[in-house]
């Protein structure tokens, strides 16, 4: 199995590759990646996390120090770009872990967000207008089965980059 040694603004973590939970590790301020390696169990991980985080490194790993921004995936197999603004086309729950949180209205809108290149099958979003699936979070995941069968592409991220982008003047 594969893991990881993650450090940002909070401190250091300790992720297995792949997971959908490191998706937040990567959207953190200042986040590197310090360490990559492989154990057989989450137990010997651990160990190793132990040793290089709080015991001066006495396996003497060289860190990474590789930036969290390399690992964010721009366009996803399934052909959404990050900046797509997306609708539901039909009502969709959201779920994690199993547990129902909350059903999305059909025409709910999304803007699709960069994922994880470790992970390109989850597709992540930010609902846009007052849809939460669970607290205050507007960020979901969902599979890209799903993103096929139930998001239609509104605009597309280079609609969305050219709006923004600065006013040329032209000259006569």
């Amino acid at each position: 199995m594969k893991f990881e040694i993650w450090q940002a603004e909070g401190g250091c973590g300790l992720r297995s590759v792949p997971s959908w939970g490191r998706w937040n590790l990567l959207h953190l301020r200042k986040a590197v990646l310090l360490l990559r390696f492989e154990a057989s169990t989450l137990k010997k991980a651990k160990q190793v996390y132990e040793r290089f985080a709080f015991g001066g490194n006495p396996d003497r790993f060289i860190p990474l120090n590789e930036p969290a921004k390399k690992f964010l995936l721009p366009i996803y197999p399934c052909g959404f770009v990050a900046g797509d603004r997306v609708s539901f086309r039909k009502k969709y729950c959201v779920r994690i872990d199993g547990h129902f949180l909350r059903e999305l209205p059909e025409g709910s809108k999304a803007k699709v967000l960069k994922g994880d290149v470790d992970l390109p099958e989850i597709v992540w979003l930010r609902l846009l207008g007052r849809e939460k699936p669970y607290g205050n979070d507007h960020d979901i995941w969902i599979s890209q089965e799903d993103a096929c069968e139930f998001l239609e592409r509104q605009e597309s991220a280079a609609k969305v980059k050219r709006r923004r982008g600065p006013v040329k003047k032209v000259s006569k």
